[in-house]
């Protein structure tokens, strides 16, 4: 029994007097209260059923709790903790390090909870899994640079591999040299990734199958991995259509009390939408209405004025979501604004806009960015990205406005975080301090703060037309070889070769046209930058001297242009070969000319050709046993076209491409 002076009373000492019952739960080394279980951290490898920890008690005598991983048993004079059945899938549905027990505990005087916290092992148990071992892609061509195959993957679902570890499940993929696909990884939930495979280039054809092994590997310590392999064929059948896409992905309006308000969403003309579904997503949806147009090109938003809107609220969000499959979906965000009249707080100055989306031009100073004065309040920049020592936006005193110094949209050191490159600005306003102002907290739609005193400028920056486009192939004055008329009705070879250039700038600004000085012999094709021969190319058997340009904007009478000039030189049946090697496919077929070059000295032009399968009864042997037939020309250091027999003289010559699978023989035979 305890004793303590509780409190003074005109001088009298009150007292209180405690008792321990001696029939309470009671034990030296276990709090029933919260404990912590620091001196053993759980394998997440335990068999089920397995003793995790045990403690010596008193006075108890059941537990239970109610945690699906975790049981807690009483026999005798011992507190007990074991595994169950469960827990050998708590990684695969679990995220966190800790676990935390609640415990009903009966002891000889009654019963209360009391908590267990139980700490897991960091461990890396498990390697990435994918969804499917084998993805079988089918597309159509032709298809874009950095075109996302993952529509046509698993039935829209794309590639996806899970890594079930509680740390360090982050999953990163990597695919075999190839010259078609390139990888990215994306993370789409806690543990889960896609692998989302891009085209490096424009592809006009592909070789009857593509097969590639893709690797998963996580960040563990050591790193685990597995793999899937996907193979790519081509189906003339199929027709793509691109992702459906808004005319508008962000709308706001005011609220009209007494005639409502009507939202109009539409798709961009040309979009195929007869199989687009329209749905309303968000918090908010039950005060909207939506119709839909029976051609599906667009929905008609209302607010549904038959409920009662709600009074704390300042704003009503709501998501249209078009979509055609999983991964072709838009959205376009719809904000209504409810202005309150003769609210308590209308002695308040608040921001007339909470969001304001902008666009400037680059390279220019804008001196009247956004208005920085509501009334007798000023606007205080808090926070700018891109976040960098310079800023570039400020507030100009003198004019009352928000202004900018001049950037670049091709500046990557400064953009390099956002795309499409943009500034995000947090703006307050400060006012004069004033007896009986009234400060309203913030509302939140979709995690976004709306404040009275508070706006969020977006400043998307427009591309001007500042570069010109730039050939990366080939270079200035190059020479190539072409069969004389005569030859080429016979080898029918489609194409000179395949020019390429790039633009910097963005948009309309970076889409490139082709085309060809007159001349009687070679066309371009404005889009691929294909040169191909006409009817009468080389008939006179003399050289050509032909200047490509590209210009941007898509060709318009104000882009700019550059220019590449080459020669083509007429090659006779002496100065052409027929060469052979064996089980190399397309993907490494550049790889060896180059090599032969680097070797020889040489510059070698394929004419035309192809390849042919050796035969196999699978896929795989059909893949590898393989005969790449072209029919080239050599030139020399000189740019001087030479004959087969030099060139095989070459060949011979070379100690490393003498063992190599080359067969090489004159055109003539």
């Amino acid at each position: 029994m305890m004793t303590f002076c509780r409190c003074l009373v005109l001088g009298i000492c009150c007292f209180l007097v405690t008792q321990v019952s001696s029939q309470d739960c009671q034990s030296d080394t276990y709090d029933f209260h919260r404990y912590y279980n620091e001196s053993h951290y759980l394998n997440l490898t335990t068999r089920p059923n397995e003793l995790i920890a045990k403690f010596t008690v008193s006075n108890v005598r059941a537990a239970s709790t109610s945690n699906d991983y975790l049981n807690v048993t009483v026999e005798g004079d011992q507190l007990i903790f074991s595994t169950t059945e469960k827990f050998a899938n708590y990684e695969k549905l679990e995220v966190v390090l800790r676990m935390h027990l609640e415990i009903t505990y009966s002891c000889t005087s009654g019963t209360f909870v009391g908590s267990y916290y139980q700490n897991l092992l960091e461990a890396n148990n498990h390697a990435p899994k994918f969804s499917r071992n084998l993805y079988d892609v089918t597309v159509p061509l032709p298809l874009p640079k950095n075109f996302d195959l993952s529509p046509f993957i698993d039935d829209g679902k794309g590639i996806t591999a899970i890594d079930y570890d509680l740390v360090n499940n982050t999953v990163d993929f990597t695919i075999g040299e190839n010259k078609y696909v390139k990888v990215e990884s994306l993370q789409i939930g806690d543990k889960e990734f896609r692998a989302v495979l891009r085209l490096k280039e424009q592809v006009l054809k592909l070789p009857e199958v593509v097969e590639l092994n893709l690797v998963g590997t996580d960040r563990g310590v050591p790193a685990k991995n597995s793999s899937a392999k996907v193979v790519i064929n081509l189906d003339s059948t199929i027709e793509y259509n691109e992702p459906p896409a808004f005319k508008k992905t962000f709308i706001t309006e005011d609220f009209n009390a007494e005639v409502g308000i009507t939202i109009v969403v539409e798709l961009i003309p040309g979009t195929v939408h007869e199989e687009v579904e329209y749905t309303l997503v968000g918090e908010d949806v039950m005060f909207f209405r939506m119709s839909i147009q029976e051609d599906k090109s667009r929905a008609t938003v209302v607010v549904n004025k038959e409920l009662q809107l709600p009074k704390d609220k300042f704003f009503l969000n709501v998501v249209v979501e078009a979509k055609r499959t999983e991964l072709q979906k838009a959205e376009c965000v719809i904000l209504v604004d409810l202005k309150r009249s003769g609210s308590s707080a209308s002695n308040v100055t608040a921001v007339e806009n909470t969001l304001s989306v902008l666009h400037l031009e680059e390279e220019r100073i804008h001196e009247q960015v956004f208005p920085s004065r509501v009334h007798d309040c000023t606007y205080e920049i808090i926070h700018e990205l891109p976040n960098r020592t310079e800023k570039v936006f400020s507030v100009d005193e003198s004019t009352g406005w928000i202004v900018s110094s001049k950037f670049d949209r091709e500046d990557t050191d400064l953009f390099a975080s956002v795309d499409p490159p943009q500034f995000q600005i947090v703006l307050q306003l400060r006012c004069p301090s004033s007896a009986g102002s009234t400060i309203l907290p913030p509302v939140f739609v979709d995690n976004i703060p709306y404040s009275i005193d508070t706006t969020y400028l977006n400043v998307i920056v427009d591309d001007i037309n500042d570069h010109s486009p730039e050939f990366t192939y080939p270079s200035q004055d190059e020479v190539f070889a072409f069969p004389v008329a005569r030859l080429s009705e016979q080898l029918l070879p489609s194409k000179l070769l395949q020019v390429v250039a790039h633009d910097l700038d963005a948009g309309l600004n970076a889409i490139v046209r082709y085309t060809i000085d007159d001349n009687d012999h070679f066309g371009v094709d404005p889009k691929s930058g294909v040169v191909y021969p006409l009817k009468n190319a080389l008939v006179d058997e003399e050289p050509v001297e032909l200047e490509i340009i590209a210009t941007d904007r898509d060709g318009a009478e104000d882009g700019n242009v550059a220019k590449l000039k080459i020669r083509v030189v007429p090659a006779l049946p002496y100065q052409m070969s027929f060469l052979q090697m064996e089980n190399v496919n397309e993907d490494q077929l550049a790889d060896k000319l180059e090599t032969i070059e680097s070797l020889t000295s040489l510059v070698i032009r394929t004419i035309t050709g192809g390849y042919t399968s050796l035969g196999g009864s699978t896929k795989k042997q059909r893949s590898s046993n393989t005969v790449q037939r072209l029919i080239v020309a050599a030139f020399d250091e000189q740019w001087e076209l030479i004959s087969s027999e030099e060139f095989a003289k070459h060949l011979i010559c070379s100690r490393k491409t003498r063992s190599a699978p080359v067969k090489i023989r004159p055109l003539s035979e």
